[in-house]
């Protein structure tokens, strides 16, 4: 498994009173998320511009990865906007990648894939964390 703590750039980190989001880069073109509680707005406020700025540099093969196997529910605003922002990103459009454990927030993050998918976006969902940890390395590693 990666250890993502120590080979990663922070660049964010957002707690409400419910929920808990940290945000790292851990090579060119490659984030690391981790979340916890009850997500909020202020978490897509804080990662939105943070993959806009990805995008910016031009990373062609720019893969987020998420982390919400700590996460237990988030406010429908939170879902949405994080949804819109993926659907209309420009290019390079990141791949993403989610980790989640709670069985609400996993179909929460279904309904975000297959929209995302008729659109012609990428957003892979794991409920394994060694599947998820695998893939990160894979591509944190090169």
């Amino acid at each position: 498994m990666l250890e993502v703590d120590n080979a990663a750039e922070p660049l964010a980190e957002v707690e409400t009173e419910r929920g808990r989001m940290t945000v790292a880069r851990v090579a060119a073109g490659i984030l690391h998320s981790s979340a916890s509680g009850v997500l909020e707005p202020p978490v897509a406020d804080a990662l939105i511009p943070i993959l806009e700025a990805e995008i910016a540099a031009g990373h062609p093969d720019f893969e987020h990865f998420m982390d919400w196997r700590h996460v237990t529910g988030y406010a429908s605003e939170v879902r949405v906007r994080l949804t819109a922002w993926a659907m209309s990103a420009s290019a390079p459009y990141p791949r993403l990648h989610i980790l989640v454990a709670n069985r609400m927030v996993h179909m929460g993050v279904s309904a975000a894939a297959l929209a995302l998918a008729l659109a012609g976006r990428h957003l892979a969902s794991y409920t394994s964390a060694a599947a998820f940890d695998a893939e990160l390395a894979r591509h944190a590693t090169g």
